[in-house]
Protein backbone atom coordinates (compact mmCIF):
# COMPACT_ATOMS: atom_id res chain seq x y z
CA UNK A 1 0.00 0.00 0.00
CA UNK A 2 2.95 2.69 0.67
CA UNK A 3 5.07 1.98 -2.46
CA UNK A 4 0.86 2.32 -4.41
CA UNK A 5 0.90 5.52 -2.26
CA UNK A 6 4.25 6.55 -3.21
CA UNK A 7 3.78 6.29 -6.98
CA UNK A 8 0.39 7.33 -7.00
CA UNK A 9 1.79 10.81 -5.74
CA UNK A 10 4.83 10.72 -7.85
CA UNK A 11 2.67 10.03 -11.30
CA UNK A 12 0.20 12.71 -10.42
CA UNK A 13 2.83 15.35 -9.80
CA UNK A 14 4.13 14.33 -12.99
CA UNK A 15 0.45 14.82 -14.76
CA UNK A 16 0.46 18.22 -13.22
CA UNK A 17 3.68 19.03 -14.45
CA UNK A 18 2.99 17.91 -17.78
CA UNK A 19 -0.16 19.95 -17.26
CA UNK A 20 0.77 22.79 -16.36
CA UNK A 21 3.25 23.34 -19.20
CA UNK A 22 0.73 22.78 -21.55
CA UNK A 23 -1.69 25.24 -19.86
CA UNK A 24 1.68 28.20 -20.83
CA UNK A 25 1.07 26.87 -24.22
CA UNK A 26 -2.49 27.99 -24.18
CA UNK A 27 -2.79 23.87 -25.30
CA UNK A 28 -6.88 23.67 -24.86
CA UNK A 29 -7.27 20.27 -22.48
CA UNK A 30 -4.33 20.54 -20.73
CA UNK A 31 -4.98 18.41 -18.49
CA UNK A 32 -6.69 15.70 -20.38
CA UNK A 33 -3.46 16.13 -22.87
CA UNK A 34 -1.33 15.81 -20.05
CA UNK A 35 -2.85 12.35 -18.74
CA UNK A 36 -2.66 10.99 -22.32
CA UNK A 37 1.13 12.38 -22.45
CA UNK A 38 2.12 10.70 -19.64
CA UNK A 39 0.52 7.46 -20.52
CA UNK A 40 2.12 7.70 -23.83
CA UNK A 41 5.64 8.20 -22.04
CA UNK A 42 5.04 5.33 -19.88
CA UNK A 43 3.93 3.42 -22.81
CA UNK A 44 7.41 4.19 -24.58
CA UNK A 45 9.62 2.96 -21.43
CA UNK A 46 7.67 0.10 -21.33
CA UNK A 47 8.63 -0.94 -24.93
CA UNK A 48 12.06 0.77 -25.19
CA UNK A 49 12.94 -1.98 -22.43
CA UNK A 50 11.56 -4.67 -23.53
CA UNK A 51 12.79 -4.21 -27.15
CA UNK A 52 16.14 -2.52 -25.50
CA UNK A 53 16.35 0.34 -27.77
CA UNK A 54 14.94 3.75 -27.41
CA UNK A 55 13.41 3.93 -30.46
CA UNK A 56 9.53 4.09 -29.13
CA UNK A 57 10.42 7.14 -26.65
CA UNK A 58 11.89 9.18 -29.86
CA UNK A 59 9.05 8.51 -31.44
CA UNK A 60 7.01 10.43 -28.91
CA UNK A 61 9.49 12.81 -28.75
CA UNK A 62 9.17 13.46 -32.46
CA UNK A 63 5.54 13.08 -32.44
CA UNK A 64 4.79 15.55 -29.67
CA UNK A 65 4.44 18.57 -32.38
CA UNK A 66 2.13 16.93 -34.11
CA UNK A 67 -0.21 15.96 -30.91
CA UNK A 68 0.19 19.45 -29.82
CA UNK A 69 -0.91 20.50 -33.55
CA UNK A 70 -4.12 18.52 -33.30
CA UNK A 71 -5.14 19.57 -29.93
CA UNK A 72 -5.14 23.11 -31.09
CA UNK A 73 -2.46 24.46 -29.70
CA UNK A 74 -1.40 28.07 -30.42
CA UNK A 75 1.95 27.04 -30.96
Amino acid sequence: DAIQAACARAYALWQQGLAAWLTALKVPNATLLAEHLLVLIEGAMLLSRAQRDCAPLRRVRDGLPLLLKLSGSAT
